[in-house]
């Protein structure tokens, strides 16, 4: 077995590594450079996407094959096709993913300055 990374790009922090089954691609963001990625496997080509705000917490797919992000400036609705976002709250969340696709998000006032207790 050969392994070989997928893309050279040098994030500052890549997270979220996320599978769409249909599209067959993989899905994976630069939080504190807010980029996201896409590898399209089936023309083995990348895609890339400025976002906006300082950070991006984490992504999740949606039954559209649109995205969810959930960024410093709010949770956005974001659409691979067309590379647009849409700003759907203005509050700084970060999240995950479960197995059975429950979406867990945690609320912050800065990703950078958080005081607080978990």
């Amino acid at each position: 077995m050969k392994i070989s990374a997928l893309s050279e790009h040098q994030c500052k922090l890549g997270e979220g590594p996320l599978w769409d089954p249909e599209g067959e691609a993989l899905y994976w963001v630069d939080s504190f450079a807010p980029t996201l990625y896409q590898y399209d496997f089936v023309s083995g080509k990348i895609r890339t996407w400025s976002l906006p705000g300082n950070t991006v917490g984490s992504l999740a797919l949606r039954s559209t094959g649109a995205l969810i992000l959930a960024m410093d400036q709010g949770i956005y609705a974001f659409d691979p096709v067309n590379g647009k976002e849409e700003a759907s709250s203005s509050l700084n969340v970060s999240g995950l993913t479960l197995t059975g696709g429950s979406r867990w998000l945690s609320l912050a006032d800065s990703f950078l300055n958080a005081k607080g207790t978990f």
